[in-house]
């Protein structure tokens, strides 16, 4: 999925399609002078608008009688003019950040990339050795209060989020549950109470709704695939350690060993990530029936920058909506045809009695 070429390189702005403009800037240094000028007029535009840096307004350099466009719109025009090979490089370097394990990213860099030095023998084990370990740390965190990931957000900075632990999620059951039977007269650290009885009323099934599905059935199952995630990875870098022991000690060696491990790491997310409770699997079923926003189709719809939760730590190209709405579907029939299967055998089991 990555070639040597691009495994040595950093993480830069235009990996990750963030510049704001359409392909038609071939040069990078043209490309680099057309950023600083769009990141200077966003930050000047936007403490003028007191308005979020995606929804600032920004006219044509032509004159202010042009139309205004925004920088969201920006980012979008350009995410658009990705080639298939872009997308997908732009989503194995995604995938192989937002966990440990990929030979040239490393979760304590402030830019994400590995500083060691492959050639060294001891490195390459110290590294994946350490790479077990972190997904190990992440599993018990997943099951407490939730590992942490990196992205990279809408302006090209690495940044940090928290995934929904499995204890967290049981707390914050109880939290919304005492917060609805009690009509808002407890509201967990942050919210606002409820005042008037409609709002209270609306506040008790509301409260409900979110203790019920949000944590004890979202946030439970999601931690529990993170868990999994976390020790099917430690697995996996464990097993690094074979071949970086003796097919590593050769230039070629380490190329084909890296390749293998780094492509088999990006696979084993994207299945973790399509299960249910999947971060894939939560995207593609993300909407709201009420509001006319159907499963599967919101996140077809949504830009490839959004800034809307679930999306934004992804950058949502075609082609990740393409496999991660292929992989959901298919995990979605797989797991209808084996309930209605069960179902089949458990009634045959009760006619036999």
């Amino acid at each position: 999925m990555k070639s040597s070429s691009v495994r040595n390189r950093p993480i830069s702005f235009d990996d990750f399609a963030i510049n704001g403009y359409p392909g038609s800037v071939k040069s990078e240094k043209s490309f680099g002078k057309e950023l600083d000028s769009l990141k200077a007029r966003v930050s000047r535009a936007s403490q003028s608008q007191n308005r979020p840096f995606y929804e600032v307004g920004l006219h044509s350099t032509a004159g202010p009688d042009k139309p205004a466009t925004t920088t969201a719109k920006a980012l979008e025009a350009y995410s658009k003019s990705m080639s298939l090979g872009e997308q997908i490089r732009v989503y194995a370097k995604e995938q192989l950040l937002s966990n440990p394990g990929g030979d040239f990213y490393d979760e304590n860099s402030p830019d994400g990339l590995y500083k060691g030095d492959h050639d060294s023998f001891a490195s390459r084990l110290r590294k994946d050795f350490s790479d077990a370990l972190a997904n190990v740390r992440n599993f018990f965190l997943d099951l407490t209060v939730g590992s942490s990931f990196r992205y990279v957000n809408a302006e090209g900075k690495i940044e940090e989020a928290r995934k929904p632990g499995l204890l967290s999620s049981i707390g914050n059951f109880f939290k919304h549950l005492v917060s609805g039977i009690t009509f808002g007269a407890y509201v967990p650290e942050g919210e606002s109470r409820p005042s008037g009885f409609a709002n209270r009323i609306g506040h008790f099934f509301k409260s409900l709704y979110r203790a019920i599905v949000g944590d004890g059935v979202t946030g439970v199952v999601k931690s529990l695939n993170h868990a999994t995630e976390d020790l099917t990875l430690a697995a996996w870098n464990a097993l690094e350690m074979v071949p970086d022991a003796t097919l590593g000690n050769t230039s070629s060696g380490r190329k084909v060993v890296t390749a293998f491990f780094d492509t088999g790491q990006v696979i084993l997310d994207y299945v973790t990530d399509v299960a249910p409770g999947g971060e894939a699997w939560s995207r593609v079923h993300s909407g709201n029936i009420f509001k006319g926003e159907m499963p599967f189709v919101t996140n077809i719809r949504q830009p490839t920058n959004s800034q809307v939760p679930p999306w934004q730590t992804v950058r949502n190209t075609p082609f990740r909506k393409a496999v991660e709405t292929l992989g959901t579907l298919a995990v979605d029939i797989l797991g209808f045809f084996s309930l209605k299967r069960w179902l089949m055998n458990s009634g045959d089991s009760g006619d036999h009695r």
